[in-house]
């Protein structure tokens, strides 16, 4: 290689070495995009390195940083700031000052505590933030909410994450007037306000939730009965509600982090009744709660005109639902019912899940969820279903009722009456219900049925009609006590392959060999070879 060429390769390696550390005085970030992406994530940093003035992307998530940097490291023009994962622990007034262009900030996975004579438009600059994430700062409290909302109600906000801001084991929270009054004034679409133990949402606040919502996500709190029930039908937007894992049990391990911290609300308490920090208030709050409903109702300052919120203690339930919502999410809730006669004001809802709570006997009828099409009620230690119970949810397509105890229901059930109504039903599922027999008729009115599945029960034998599901094309028999098939059941099923594949599950039985079931092993083994059957 001749000198020209040499000194030309010396000169391209500088060029490379230039390029691939010109973002930052951190030589170990990676820069991309022309040097306007910054890379300086998982590098065990104590400090926030400068950055150049072209940068745009910043990530220095997964450090030991325990400062926010300081403002004059950050360029003006940076659009995306991930801080995410570190040990960050206050936050200074000029933190995000001039940062005009910033749509998405991390801060999520921190230390973060409020400091004292924090500036109100701490947040102010932000005007074209549209995601925000503050989660996992349980230190942080309810306490950032006034000052986060005021600085950015004049923004372009559409996604704000304030999961587990409030400390796990310290004493219930309420969300007040005060803490969301600026929020009317964002455009927010998606709101995220998980793990807070949050017990109650003062009167009045939900009307400051903007109608541009379409996502709220509020599970894993501690919410009981309150006013604030009435009111979310105002949320006409609403598209997607998450109230599941209510009175959730926490990892005890979890506390002896808390139990060091200072995780309690410190705010003054409101010249009303409601506090963050008299747990004797919260309890009697509690307590009255659904006496005063009715009274409160008449003295509230929420504009209800034209809301449909009705709610009768003689035994039937009008229930309000936000117009617009289609999945709504109360698993794992701490449910403890008996679910009487419900009538919801017109809605969208088109899912419903409500499994592993405690509504142990379902009486209804359900009324006004016209357009539902999946509903779960598994593990809910549910005895009795009325034959009403289903007759109004006609447009239901999938329904699991998976590990009850409909059994002791559903064998009297001669004449087919709870599932009467649901003639558009694709898929049933009733695995683990300690189901022993079930009558012939009882599934005589799902003339749509495609999937049925009875696992994990105590049928020896089946008696029901097969002959009037039409569609069926999957029966899951698993896990019960059938030593074979009866002829007429043979037939039934062979009816059904003339139509369609079918797919019978038999596994975990007891399926007996022997002369008097010979024909039925025949018939396994020439279905199988046939390809009529599939069996699983």
């Amino acid at each position: 290689m001749g000198p020209g060429l040499r000194t030309l390769s010396v000169l391209s390696a500088l060029m490379l070495i230039e390029n691939v550390y010109c973002c930052a005085s951190q030589p170990r970030c990676r820069c991309y995009m022309n040097h306007t992406h910054a890379d300086c994530s998982n590098l065990g940093l104590k400090s926030s390195p400068y950055f150049w003035s072209n940068v745009t992307h910043i990530n220095l998530s997964n450090n030991m940083l325990t400062q926010l940097p300081e403002r004059n490291m950050i360029p003006d023009d940076v659009t995306y700031l991930d801080l995410s994962n570190n040990s960050i622990k206050t936050f200074r007034n000029n933190s995000f000052e001039g940062l005009r262009k910033l749509s998405i900030l991390k801060l999520n996975l921190n230390k973060f505590k409020i400091i004292e004579n924090l500036n109100q438009s701490l947040f102010a600059d932000l005007i074209n933030i549209k995601n925000l994430d503050i989660s996992d700062n349980n230190e942080l409290t309810f306490r950032i909410l006034p000052i986060l909302i005021y600085g950015i109600q004049n923004s372009t906000i559409s996604s704000l994450r304030l999961n587990k801001i409030h400390c796990t084991f310290g004493l219930s929270t309420e969300i007040r007037v005060e803490d969301i009054q600026y929020l009317i004034h964002t455009s927010l679409t998606e709101l995220h306000i998980s793990s807070n133990k949050i017990e109650l949402i003062e009167n009045g606040a939900t009307k400051y939730i903007p109608k541009t919502l379409r996502r709220l996500s509020i599970a894993d709190n501690r919410l009981t009965v309150g006013l604030y029930i009435l009111q979310f039908d105002i949320l006409k937007g609403l598209e997607w509600l998450n109230v599941s894992s209510q009175h959730f049990t926490h990892d005890p391990i979890e506390f002896i982090h808390d139990v060091a911290s200072e995780c309690e609300d410190e705010r003054e308490p409101l010249t009303s009744a409601s506090t963050h920090t008299d747990s004797h208030i919260l309890k009697q709050k509690k307590t009255n709660s659904v006496n005063k409903l009715k009274v409160d109702m008449k003295r509230t300052d929420v504009d209800l005109k034209g809301s449909q919120v009705f709610l009768h203690f003689s035994g039937k339930v009008g229930f309000p639902v936000p117009p617009n919502v289609k999945k709504v999410f109360f698993n794992e809730s701490g449910l403890r019912y008996r679910v009487p006669k419900i009538h919801s004001s017109k809605n969208s809802v088109e899912e419903i899940y409500l499994q592993d709570n405690t509504l142990y006997s379902w009486m209804g009828p359900i009324r006004g969820v016209n357009n539902l099409k999946i509903m779960n009620l598994s593990n809910n230690f549910c005895s009795s279903v009325s034959k009403y119970f289903f007759k109004y949810l006609g447009s239901l397509t999938k329904l699991y009722l998976n590990d009850n105890l409909l059994g002791f229901s559903l064998s009297p059930d001669t004449e087919g009456e709870i599932f009467a109504g649901l003639k558009n039903l694709i898929r049933l599922e009733l695995r683990a219900n300690r189901i022993t027999h079930l009558p012939n008729q009882v599934f005589k009115g799902l003339r749509n049925i495609k999937d049925l599945v009875l696992a994990d029960n105590t049928l020896s034998s089946i008696n029901f009609k097969i002959s009037t599901l039409k569609n069926l094309k999957f029966l899951d028999l698993s896990g019960n006590q059938i030593q074979f098939l009866s002829d007429t059941n043979m037939k039934d099923i062979d009816r059904q392959t003339d139509k369609v594949r079918f797919t019978l599950n038999l596994l975990r039985n007891p399926i007996s060999c022997n002369c008097k079931t010979l024909s039925f092993l025949q018939w396994m083994v020439n279905s199988q070879e046939t390809q009529r059957i599939s069996f699983e």
